[in-house]
């Protein structure tokens, strides 16, 4: 958004002068790009990263902050639902656009793998077959959701999970 700054004061200044329509059309673009460069590599925005000053909550990259047990020590619950996708249809653009994912199963694997193109192009036949079979990616609904839900939201839950309960409670409900 070329707003120069190395503060937050000075960022907040850089923001107050463009207008909010700017600002959204600029932020809708940038959201945009991302989701149609490939949507499973996880969301664009999430919890700011804050300067680590007495009262601040998210001082680090989440992963690497709960690997280290950075944390508050409190008993956490934490769920989610059997199929946290779950949307009522796809629209036939959405549809089209998922063709990309039959031309090539390998953007199916998580980035967080970090897998080389060898293995991604090992596993991705089995990823697609697990979840599709031999079903087409783009004609798919329930199996879309499926594996939306264990990847963009089961499997992150999980994780954390795993390394929140090293050092802390952990009550964990589906539903």
């Amino acid at each position: 958004m070329e707003i120069p700054g190395n503060s937050s004061a000075e960022i907040v200044q850089g923001l107050k002068n463009v207008s909010a329509e700017w600002l959204q059309v600029t932020s809708s673009s940038e959201m945009t790009k991302h989701l149609l460069s490939n949507p499973l590599s996880g969301l664009a925005y999430g919890p700011v990263i804050e300067p680590d000053l007495p009262g601040a909550i998210i001082t680090g990259k989440s992963h690497d902050m709960l690997e280290k047990g950075k944390f508050h020590d409190i008993p956490l619950i934490v769920g989610h639902t059997s199929l946290e996708a779950m949307f009522g249809s796809l629209s036939v653009l959405v549809r089209f656009w998922m063709t990309k994912y039959d031309a090539d199963p390998s953007l199916l694997i998580p980035r967080s793998m970090n897998a080389d193109n060898l293995t991604k192009s090992t596993i991705a036949p089995s990823l697609k077959w697990k979840y599709f079979g031999l079903m087409p990616i783009a004609t798919s609904s329930e199996e879309t959701m499926r594996f939306i839900s264990d990847d963009q939201f089961e499997r992150p839950i999980q994780e954390a999970i795993r390394l929140y309960s090293r050092k802390s409670n952990v009550y964990f409900y589906r539903f």
